[in-house]
């Protein structure tokens, strides 16, 4: 990114009218490889702050420059990024209980000098978020068409994303050589 960056500096600096429209483009990319990097150091800081090895830097790129995709934690949960990332969910869900209890509790008033108003009851709260969708998995090998057919593999898939959000999705093989 920064490669191109560059050479679109030159590209701009080399020619003789001066485009406005290009230092434009030029300063909105040095903006978004500073929010990249500020990005990078914040999950750093955050995530790993005495960790400096390669797996964790690939992590934290990985992150940063591809937040969509699926992205395996170094050491997976019981590793040091892992129990972090867990401990952030945990404390965000109890600072969201104690703004829920605070707005919902008819007791509660901002006068109040009490601090037990802030001290949540012993509810068990989940490390980390409610699951946004739950997946079921069927894989079997069964013979099709017929019972005498060579057995082959099949796989039915079925997400539940919301109480009446069904999504299911099958691959089903069958024996070509059956007559």
């Amino acid at each position: 990114m920064a490669s191109h960056l560059i050479k679109r500096v030159e590209f701009a600096t080399r020619c003789s009218e001066m485009e406005l429209k290009r230092y434009q483009d030029i300063c909105s990319e040095i903006g978004q490889i500073e929010a990249l990097v500020s990005q990078y150091h914040s999950l750093h800081h955050k995530l790993s702050p005495d960790n400096n090895d390669a797996s964790t830097q690939q992590f934290l790129a990985d992150l940063v420059m591809n937040p969509s995709s699926i992205i395996q934690v170094p050491e997976g949960p019981h590793g040091v990024i892992g129990k972090r990332m867990s401990q952030m969910f945990y404390e965000a869900q109890k600072v969201a209980s104690m703004r829920l209890d605070a707005v919902t509790d008819p007791a509660f008033s901002t006068s109040s000098q009490d601090t037990d108003v802030w001290k949540l009851p012993a509810s068990p709260f989940s490390p980390l978020p409610s699951p946004a969708c739950r997946e079921f998995i069927l894989r079997v090998v069964a013979p099709r068409p017929a019972p005498s057919s060579r057995p082959t593999p099949h796989k039915l898939t079925a997400l539940i994303m919301a109480p009446d959000s069904l999504i299911m999705s099958g691959c089903f093989t069958q024996d070509t050589m059956f007559q």
